[in-house]
């Protein structure tokens, strides 16, 4: 190849060349551009389908309910109560209702206490050995969606609420201010009740119930007294002080009629005597 032709290709290949790079970034930046305004399309939900939310991919904590039978027979049931009562405030519980019966042959009591779920165990053991447990038993209730379900409820009746407060501060003729009013009340009733329930479910799930029935055995009778000398000396003399009472008694009751006795008894007595002599 001569001088005068490879002068010739030398620039036409650089020309070449930097149109190729030229194509290859712009073709990049093209694919750059794409892809960032296919990103947020991505991350916008479809129209006609809710948005997926992120917490919704995250494992949900299980809420549970849980609650205890426990029967134990003790020797004393005013000491048994107390110690139970006892064995729950030192875990941070309380006595929410106690029940004692004390006049029938069997003492009996029932106590509805509210325990730490994460204690519950242990103060059934520590409530066992108050005597001798007789039965025990242990339930629980998955309230799990009821609280998501309550959650979801919430966050839409205080979304609620808030429309209608808005459109309140927009009315302008009396008519709407007490239309709005009242639908306003009707809501916030409805948002109260479900704070209530809320309330309610979160305290059984904080807190374990525990059923605790105290029971003793029948009354012993009174073993049969010995017989022998003093016991029948006793009762002899016993029997001759109510004999004696008892004559005095009569001795008292006829003394008023005593002077009719003796003048009834002396006439009989001179009649007897008059008819001897005829």
């Amino acid at each position: 190849m001569s001088v005068r032709r490879l002068a010739a290709v030398v620039p036409l290949l650089v020309l070449l060349a930097g149109c190729s790079g030229t194509a290859g970034e712009s073709s990049s930046s093209k694919a750059a551009a794409t892809s960032d305004r296919a990103a947020p399309a991505a991350a916008m939900p479809v129209a006609g389908k809710p948005a997926v939310a992120a917490s919704r991919l995250t494992p949900v904590g299980r809420s549970l309910v849980q609650r205890a039978e426990l029967d134990v027979r003790v020797d004393d049931i005013r000491q048994a109560a107390t110690a139970a009562q006892r064995a729950v405030e030192d875990v941070g519980g309380a006595v929410t209702d106690e029940q004692l019966d004390l006049q029938t042959s069997t003492a009996q009591a029932s106590l509805q206490l509210q325990v730490p779920p994460a204690r519950l165990s242990a103060v059934l053991d520590r409530l066992a050995g108050l005597g001798r447990e007789q039965s025990r038993r242990l339930g629980t209730d998955d309230v799990t969606e009821q609280v998501i379900d309550l959650d979801s409820r919430l966050a839409t009746q205080r979304a609620s609420v808030a429309r209608v407060r808005a459109l309140l501060d927009q009315a302008s003729g009396l008519g709407q201010v007490v239309q709005l009013e009242g639908e306003l009340s009707r809501r916030e009733a409805d948002l109260e009740s479900l704070q209530a329930r809320q309330r309610a479910l979160a305290g059984q799930v904080a807190m374990a119930e525990v059923t605790l029935r105290l029971t003793t055995g029948p009354k012993a009778a009174r073993p049969a007294a010995a017989v022998g000398f003093s016991k029948g000396l006793h009762g002899g003399w016993r029997a001759f002080t109510a004999a004696a009472r008892v004559t005095a008694a009569t001795v008292g009751a006829l003394l008023p009629f005593l002077p009719l006795l003796v003048a009834g008894g002396w006439l009989a007595l001179w009649r007897r005597r008059r008819t001897t002599t005829a």
